[in-house]
């Protein structure tokens, strides 16, 4: 999970889902109109630097959904996007791909508009975990995180790869707010959200 900016999908407002070549694209598209949005599905970097709002949904690995982003010229406007504060959304692997790097694809950089690196979960609690995380979680706060109707809120993963909260404490708040969810005695960031004021590009 992970909003960037002001991103309503209500209202009948056109959202540009991006398609990746590496998402459930019509999952994506059919929430969206359930929320009352008017999906348009794209690869065109000039229609998604242009958008209102926009949607980056991810499924797979880290590496091979860059390719087609760095091919086609998308990586650059999602930066772009995400740097001047336009509503982004960037949803499981969408949210990923917005960090530097992922240890699932070693050497595959990322958008780099978040510092801390993807990395593996890893059990630290004393017990032995199943990866996967699979199942609902609860998704909570931190200080001048997002802010969702209720807290706690619980939320549905499938996930190997996470943003490690604490790395990104250090590495993020800056510029970052995060509400996290915590698996196997870790902390991971559940959601971003961008909090400084926008560059002017």
């Amino acid at each position: 999970m992970g909003p960037i900016g002001d991103l309503d999908p209500g209202g009948g407002q056109p959202v540009v889902v991006v398609a990746t070549g590496a998402a459930n694209t019509a999952s994506v598209c059919a929430a969206l109109r359930r929320a009352g949005g008017m999906p348009v599905l794209s690869a065109d970097p000039a229609l998604v630097s242009g958008a209102g709002r926009v949607v980056l949904p991810g499924v797979g690995a880290f590496g091979p959904a860059m390719e087609p982003l760095r091919a086609t010229g998308l990586a650059d406007a999602l930066c772009r996007r995400v740097l001047a504060g336009q509503p982004t959304f960037g949803i499981c692997l969408g949210l990923q791909l917005l960090a530097a790097a992922s240890e699932e694809s070693t050497g595959a950089g990322g958008l780099g508009v978040i510092r801390t690196p993807v990395t593996r979960l890893k059990s630290n609690a004393g017990r032995s975990w199943n990866i996967p995380n699979m199942g609902w979680r609860t998704v909570r706060a931190s200080g001048g995180g997002p802010q969702p109707s209720a807290w706690p809120a619980m939320a549905y993963y499938a996930n190997s790869y996470a943003l490690d909260a604490a790395r990104f404490r250090s590495l993020d708040d800056a510029q970052w707010a995060a509400a996290t969810t915590r698996f196997a005695g870790m902390d991971f960031v559940a959601i971003a959200q961008r909090r400084v004021t926008p560059l002017v590009l």
